[in-house]
């Protein structure tokens, strides 16, 4: 086999093929946690796009100033003749939203709006004047608005995924719904508002990550569809999308075996899936990156005994899956927080390269994509380094507008069963909520969760249901292991309590003890509720507050 010269110009064009986080708060990136970006945007590695994660934002005006650090660094190691970074974030809103700020850190953060599922179950009402659909657009628009103005250009928005198992432990509330037809309609509208407010989409978990009950951050999902079936359901959205500018796909961890004739082969590094499926028979010509390599269906080599009775052996590892995901024809891989592994998968990249496994046409189409978003974004040096004495004015007036769009989000999106009657303000009230618990990877920041020896999480109350018994000026019970029921009546609070065991019998005991039980649905809302808000935000369950009590 002939070998390839690993030149400086092909290490370039490696660069732009990976999107890398890093664990820095610093905004001028003089912190020692800085340093591995700065040597990643720098020769041999010359990077070309960087994941802003939930880790990296004290306040918007710290983050505004490290994404203009980070775009003059690259501008200074990589030269004139470079294009700008790509700078992307995980900011569907609702529950993953990394550029929010927790209230009590004394710094402002982008405006919380509703998720996709809230956004979902929104009905046109002639109440206001737009429409349901029209609300996703205005609402990603918006916020895309705010990401622009801190200098993020990709958002990993909106999920496209159809949440057809309800107990999906990794998608749910981040779903627009169960209807393919009506999610395709939303991811749509998300886009348009995105590129409205001159943002890249993306959207995740391509070919679709809702009908499954494994969360792929710490195993390997199976869906055993052909296909025929994706065709009727989790391909509807994405085909929505299709030729779009300005519109990119996250491929997701999941395997397909029908589709991709192995058993466990994930369908980020399948050929099948990115290349023959979504290129080639849907005609997808835009953009493609992986979801983060560093979940343990790609990452963790070693399966567990019942896994293995499953017929899972475990993942490829994380520098092997960088040069898979490339050969299936991602043009992005995505490494968000060990630098070791970053370097060791750039490295494995390149020895794919000089070896010819990976071909340097192959490479530099890849590269065309990425090159063709960075023109469609507009990006110049001078655009991305440059000072806007008007900044601070036009971001608070953004602010303002954009706090009465996410108001009547959240007002609307609040949904009451047919024939529910509010409680009496005037009776004794006890508002009973959930211990706080960590959802998943995608969810939660790992590293903001408080927990005890055993594991147990610290932050029980949560500053969303404190936000709520505040509004409703009642008794404030918080339940777990044990509760302590009231005289009286109650509002009982589930978090995704369709899966919780623990929940659903602490529900039983202040049904028995209470004069009158109103549920309230946070999270997915496929219990029996009364009234679900389908996100424990503050925001979210303030205007449920208003719902339950006359």
């Amino acid at each position: 086999m002939t070998t390839v010269e690993l030149t400086d110009e092909l290490k370039r064009a490696i660069g732009q093929r990976f999107v890398l986080g890093f664990h820095g708060t610093s905004s001028s990136l003089d912190d020692a946690a800085s340093e591995n970006i700065k040597t990643l945007l720098s020769a041999p590695y010359y990077l070309g796009s960087v994941i802003m994660m939930k880790r990296n934002v004290e306040g918007k005006d710290e983050v505004r100033e490290m994404i203009r650090s980070l775009q003059g660094y690259a501008r200074k190691e990589q030269g004139e003749e470079a294009k700008p970074l790509l700078i992307g974030t995980d900011q569907e809103n609702g529950l993953v939203s990394a550029f929010t700020v927790p209230p009590g850190k004394g710094k402002e953060g982008v405006t919380q709006f509703p998720g996709a599922m809230p956004l979902g179950r929104i009905k046109d009402d002639d109440k206001y004047e737009t429409g349901a659909l029209e609300m996703t657009k205005k609402t990603y628009e918006a916020s895309g608005k705010e990401l622009a103005m801190l200098g993020v250009n990709w958002v990993y928005a909106p999920v496209g995924d159809v949440n057809t198992d309800k107990k999906n432990p990794v998608i749910g509330v981040r779903s627009f719904g169960e209807e393919p037809e009506k999610v395709a309609k939303h991811v749509a509208m998300a886009c348009k508002g995105l590129g409205g407010a001159g943002i890249a989409s993306c959207v995740k978990h391509f070919p679709g990550h809702g009908d499954t009950s494994v969360d792929s951050h710490l195993g390997m999902p199976v869906i055993k569809k052909g296909k025929d079936e994706l065709k009727k359901e989790e391909l509807v959205p994405f085909e929505r999308v299709v030729g779009v500018e300005g519109v990119t796909v996250m491929t997701g961890h999941m395997a397909m075996p029908e589709v991709t004739g192995k058993a466990y082969e994930p369908c980020s590094l399948s050929r099948e899936v990115t290349t023959r499926l979504l290129r080639e028979e849907m005609g997808f010509e835009g953009l493609v990156v992986t979801d983060c390599l560093e979940m343990d269906a790609i990452a963790r080599t070693e399966a567990g005994e019942k896994e293995k009775e499953g017929g899972w052996e475990g993942g490829c590892g994380i520098e092997e899956g960088a040069v898979r995901a490339i050969e299936a024809g991602a043009d992005v891989v995505m490494i968000c927080h060990t630098f070791e592994k970053q370097v060791g998968a750039i490295k494995k990249v390149w020895e794919a390269v000089t070896s010819g496994r990976i071909k340097v046409d192959e490479l530099m189409k890849g590269v065309e994509r990425v090159n063709k978003l960075k023109d469609w974004l507009g990006l110049t040096w001078d655009k991305v380094t440059g000072e806007d004495g008007k900044w601070e004015t036009q971001w608070q007036n953004l602010k303002e507008e954009n706090a009465g769009i996410a108001l009547e989000g959240y007002q609307r999106s609040v949904q009451v069963r047919d024939g529910f009657v509010p409680l009496d303000r005037n009776s004794p009230t006890t508002l009973y909520t959930p211990a706080n618990e960590s959802i998943n990877l995608a969810v939660d920041d790992a590293e903001g969760v408080l927990r005890t020896k055993d594991g147990k999480v610290r932050n029980t109350a949560g500053p969303s249901f404190v936000a709520m018994a505040s509004k409703l000026g009642c008794k404030h019970v918080v339940y777990r292991d044990a509760v302590d029921v009231q005289a009286g009546q109650a509002i009982f609070v589930f978090r995704n309590g369709l899966t919780s065991e623990w929940q659903q019998k602490a529900l039983e005991v202040v049904r028995e003890q209470s004069s009158r039980v109103a549920v309230v649905s946070t999270g997915t809302p496929y219990e029996d509720w009364d009234v679900a808000t389908c996100e424990s935000s503050r925001c979210a369950l303030a205007q449920a507050a208003a719902r339950v009590v006359a």
